[in-house]
C-alpha cells in the first residue's frame, strides 16, 4: 500500500478496500512514519545518502502516491524548487497565453486590425475560438509540463 496511487493508470482499488477493511491505516501510517523518520535521520548524516534522498524526493515532487503521506508525517523536507524555479517552469505557458491575448487584440479588437471595424456582437463571437485555444494550450502544457505539487491528503479510511 505504500506505493498506492489513485492517479496511476491501473489503481488496485480492491487491494485498497481490503487494506482498509483488514488493517488499521493509522497504525500502518504511524509505523511507516517512524521507520522513515529513523532512516532519514541516519541517512542524512552521510552526504551520499542524503543526496539520494534529495534526488528521490525531487523525482517524486510531481507524483501522488500514498507513501508521500508518511514522508510528510515524518517531517522529511521535500525538495523546494523555490519561487524563481516555479516562475521559470510556468514562463512558457504565460508567454503563450499572452501571445493568444495579443493575437486576439490585434486581429479582432483593434479597429485598424486585420478584421477592420466590426460590430461588438461579432467581436464577442470571435472571442470563443480564442478562449478555446487558450484552454487547449493550458491543457497541453499541463500534460507535458510540470504539474503543481500538491501535498497528498492524509488517508482517513474514507473512500473518495
Amino acid at each position: 500500500m505504500f506505493l498506492f496511487s489513485e492517479m496511476s493508470g491501473t489503481p488496485d482499488i480492491q487491494a485498497q478496500e481490503e487494506f482498509d477493511r483488514v488493517y488499521d491505516d493509522s497504525a500502518f501510517e504511524e509505523k511507516l512514519t517512524k521507520l522513515l523518520r529513523r532512516a532519514y535521520a541516519r541517512d542524512k548524516r552521510n552526504a551520499d545518502r542524503k543526496r539520494e534522498w534529495t534526488q528521490a524526493l525531487k523525482s517524486l515532487r510531481n507524483e501522488d502516491f500514498y507513501g508521500l503521506v508518511m514522508v510528510d508525517l515524518a517531517n522529511i523536507p521535500r525538495v523546494d524548487t523555490g519561487w524563481l524555479a516555479s516562475l521559470v517552469e510556468e514562463l512558457p505557458l504565460a508567454v503563450t497565453e499572452l501571445a493568444i491575448i495579443a493575437l486576439y487584440w490585434f486581429v479582432v479588437m483593434r479597429d485598424s486590425g486585420i478584421m477592420g471595424s466590426m460590430p461588438d456582437w461579432v467581436r464577442i463571437i470571435a472571442l470563443i475560438p480564442f478562449v478555446a485555444l487558450s484552454w487547449y494550450v493550458a491543457n497541453v502544457f499541463d500534460r507535458v509540463g510540470p504539474r503543481q505539487v500538491q501535498k497528498p491528503y492524509r488517508n482517513s479510511g474514507e473512500n473518495s
